[in-house]
């Protein structure tokens, strides 16, 4: 156990008293190295693939802006904002220290104090709002650099290299979200993100054990289930 944190949950606390938990084949509940290269390698890649998209879109149609608003938004969001909106939210956010020791946002800045209560209504439409613009951005850029192309006849070139990106970004858009689906979010510990998929049964087990997080989730109304 942390000395100097004797309420961590269980997630940071010795690897001993997973021997005899139900819950260690069916959490992300403890750092994973391997699990956190695969999820850099996809992450990264599919960022690089958004930024190329939006990058080549305002190119072709000169508008800039384009590109400057969304690398300002992306950086920020990754940077401080959603450590505020969701990571301070979960287990792997409880222990102290200048950056984030987690299975995603792995060497952020960790900027906020720790909140074992559930993420709030209006911080879930936060992170509805900016993920929604992060990811769906790249996709209506590309496609208006694909009709800006067509339209001014740049040639086929031009419009071939839009239309490929694309539909490239598309494809990369449903891997991503599929990979996080089936390996993340139905195992994942942030119990309150809106893309959480954990059965309740795992969540009110997690959170029988860990009375800290479980005090301040009934202190907003989540009900247990029976044992």
């Amino acid at each position: 156990m942390d000395k100097q944190a004797p309420d961590l949950p269980c997630t940071w606390l010795d690897e001993s008293v997973c021997l005899d938990c139900s819950l260690a084949d069916e959490l992300n509940c403890r750092h994973d190295s391997e699990l956190l290269a695969c999820f850099r390698q996809r992450h990264l890649g599919y960022r690089a693939l958004a930024f190329l998209v939006v990058g080549v879109a305002s190119f072709v149609t000169g508008l800039w802006w384009m590109f400057l608003i969304y690398a300002i938004v992306t950086v920020l969001n990754f940077t401080v904002v959603e450590s505020w909106y969701l990571c301070r939210h979960c287990p792997f956010y409880s222990r102290d220290g200048r950056t984030l020791q987690c299975l995603t946002l792995q060497g952020m800045p960790r900027l906020w104090k720790y909140d074992p209560s559930p993420i709030t209504r209006s911080e879930q439409l936060i992170m509805t709002a900016v993920g929604g613009f992060i990811d769906l951005f790249p996709l209506l850029a590309g496609a208006y650099g694909s009709w800006v192309a067509f339209s001014t006849n740049a040639g086929l070139t031009a419009i071939a290299i839009m239309i490929v990106l694309t539909l490239a970004m598309l494809a990369a858009a449903g891997y991503f979200g599929k990979y996080l689906a089936d390996n993340y979010c139905v195992r994942c510990v942030n119990f309150s993100c809106v893309m959480n998929k954990t059965s309740k049964l795992l969540v009110d087990e997690y959170l029988r054990k860990n009375p800290v997080m479980r005090e301040a989730w009934e202190a907003c109304g989540y009900v247990l289930g029976d044992e």
